[in-house]
């Protein structure tokens, strides 16, 4: 619809690249949340992740269609779970997701300037970031692959199917 506009491009190149699937009947549910497994699948296939896997998350089952890619991702320290789960199921925050790409791209061995608390300054919401994200995030900004929402950048809410277009674009 009109109210994604602003996400069409990255959401068709996407799908043109075999990235991405919709969630059923013919549909991309672009304001749906993206989940933690279903990311790190979209990350593993868009930057082409590979590694040994040496064993998954115990809440990460075999017969799962992510488990590949969530393996691979542990293997890389892109994903680090905590206390051996990694909650594939659960709703993905922007921050954690920008987590994920920071740690892939350095896998990647993809040179980007670190971000510094400085270039959060137009992010009215920074305090709320949490300590492990900070750099994550701040190195995005940086880069430009993350520009937040006017004053904010909403670490703490979930990343929707659009948003997650638009940053692996």
């Amino acid at each position: 619809t009109t109210s994604y506009s602003w996400a069409a491009t990255a959401i068709d190149y996407l799908y043109e690249e075999d990235l991405v699937n919709g969630t059923g009947s013919n549909k991309y549910s672009p304001a749906a949340n993206m989940i933690r497994g279903d990311f790190i699948l979209m990350l593993y296939r868009a930057l082409g992740l590979s590694a040994t896997a040496n064993g998954n998350f115990t809440d990460v089952p075999k017969s799962s269609y992510y488990y590949d890619a969530v393996a691979v991702a542990k293997a890389l320290g892109v994903a680090q779970g905590t206390n051996g789960y990694f909650y594939p199921t659960k709703s993905l925050t922007r921050q954690d997701a920008m987590v994920f790409v920071y740690r892939a791209l350095q896998a990647k061995g993809v040179k980007v300037t670190e971000g510094t608390n400085s270039d959060l300054s137009a992010y009215n919401d920074r305090s709320s970031i949490s300590s492990y994200a900070t750099t994550s995030v701040a190195t995005l900004v940086k880069a430009g692959v993350i520009v937040g929402a006017g004053s904010k950048i909403n670490p703490s809410g979930n990343l929707t199917r659009a948003e997650m277009a638009v940053i692996l674009h």
